[in-house]
């Protein structure tokens, strides 16, 4: 995957219209994973141990150490962002992503800039959450 091509494409093409993206267990968003800072466009991010583990990779021969996402400004320049949230071992990140304290060691918290923003968590996901 060439990012300057997906960049270039997005600048001539873009923004994309719906994000549908889904929070990692550390507050990763695509494979934005947490950092002092956050890169704007696409690239190769390194995984962290955490995404490593994710069952998705699982299936996968060998370790997977690396992936290609949009940057954070790729989705925030969305026109429409829906979060998707699932699973019990999701209630702590969720409970800290809807305490809307924005940084960029839990990337997820950047969503709360956009103006169209959808969260859709399951009943376990939210079972820290105040009612």
């Amino acid at each position: 995957i060439e990012c300057r091509r997906v960049s270039d494409w997005l600048e001539s093409n873009g923004p994309v219209s719906i994000s549908i993206i889904g929070m990692g267990l550390n507050g990763h968003i695509g494979f934005n994973e947490p950092a002092d800072t956050l890169q704007c466009g696409p690239h190769r991010a390194e995984l962290s141990p955490m995404s490593q583990q994710h069952s998705m990779l699982g299936a996968q021969k060998g370790r997977i150490l690396f992936g290609y996402t949009l940057g954070m400004d790729d989705i925030l320049r969305s026109h429409k962002i829906l979060l998707l949230v699932s699973g019990a071992p999701k209630a702590e990140p969720l409970r800290e992503f809807f305490s809307r304290r924005i940084t960029t060691r839990f990337p997820a918290s950047l969503l709360w800039l956009h103006p169209h923003l959808s969260v859709f968590c399951d009943k376990a996901s939210t079972s820290l959450i105040k009612h």
